[in-house]
């Protein structure tokens, strides 16, 4: 399969820069898009464009586990059309355990993996315009809703998703570039931690 690995880095932020340099070194196929808050929507949207089979997205404040490159495409050639969620429900105390979710249930942006069929629909400028309209009609403030829209378009989709337990990113603790938000959304289902706890 081709699969394209892409992550937005955050412009003027010496912490998350530093840390795609890291995620790069790891996984030297990763496309790094710089962006700042300034057009910031239209940008997460252009990422999806791709003539690849789908896209691996990243934040860039994540943790690759081990082997993140083989894991991840052993992972996606097991479900190569199906959006796959690799890391989400951060605090969670409860167990996890993989299974399918509601698209309309999607909200964490850290890595996931999306095939062609679903990048093409998130690309439509019909349905970013739809987005809008409805964001307008639930929310007083734009903010930089990406994980929304996501969920949008796959609720309208009528797609469910694949979450993977265990996860194969951990949520770094840096401070949210999008205002105050609490920084300690790791989980305890990230694959390097549990593999050595098994150990």
């Amino acid at each position: 399969m081709n699969i394209e690995y892409k992550v937005l880095c955050t412009e003027n932020n010496q912490q998350r820069i530093d840390n795609v340099a890291i995620m790069k070194s790891q996984l030297p196929p990763l496309n790094v898009i710089m962006s700042g808050r300034e057009g910031l929507f239209e940008r997460f949207v252009n990422i999806f464009k791709t003539d690849a089979d789908g896209v691996v997205l990243l934040e860039d404040d994540v943790q690759l586990c081990k082997n993140f490159q083989t894991r991840c495409e052993e992972l996606i050639a097991s479900r190569p059309n199906e959006v796959i969620s690799m890391f989400e429900s951060a605090c969670s105390r409860t167990a996890l355990h993989s299974e399918y979710r509601a698209g309309s249930r999607y909200q964490w942006n850290q890595c996931n993996y999306f095939p062609k069929a679903v990048c093409d629909e998130i690309i439509k400028p019909e349905n970013v315009a739809q987005f809008r309209e409805w964001y307008k009609t639930k929310y007083s403030v734009w903010t930089y809703p990406s994980d929304t829209y996501i969920g949008y378009v796959l609720g309208k989709m009528k797609l469910k998703y694949w979450m993977q337990v265990p996860f194969l990113v951990q949520h770094l603790d840096f401070k949210s570039t999008l205002g105050p938000r609490p920084t300690n959304r790791q989980s305890k289902f990230f694959i390097d931690d549990v593999e050595a706890q098994n150990d």
